[in-house]
């Protein structure tokens, strides 16, 4: 019997595992590859990263349900892109 449950737990264990896969990240708006803004997601759910495409200036864009929590702060400002 114990033989037997353990035998069942192993097998239960080893699907779990096949069917962990660590979601890909990827960025927001890759439908238009002329899309100026691009939002990618973070670890946290409610925070996202805002790049401009054009220069390569970053934002954190912190969303929520009621108005009083959101805001945009800026990372980068300094264009890392040239032309």
């Amino acid at each position: 019997m114990k033989r037997r449950l353990i035998c069942l737990f192993i097998v239960c264990f080893i699907g779990v595992l096949a069917f962990c896969q660590e979601n890909q990240m990827t960025a927001l708006g890759q439908d238009n590859p002329s899309a100026s803004y691009r939002l990618f997601p973070t670890t946290n759910m409610w925070t996202f990263l805002k790049l401009n495409t054009e220069d390569g200036r970053i934002w954190q864009i912190q969303y929520s349900f009621n108005n009083e929590n959101r805001f945009e702060t800026y990372l980068n400002l300094i264009p890392l892109a040239t032309g």
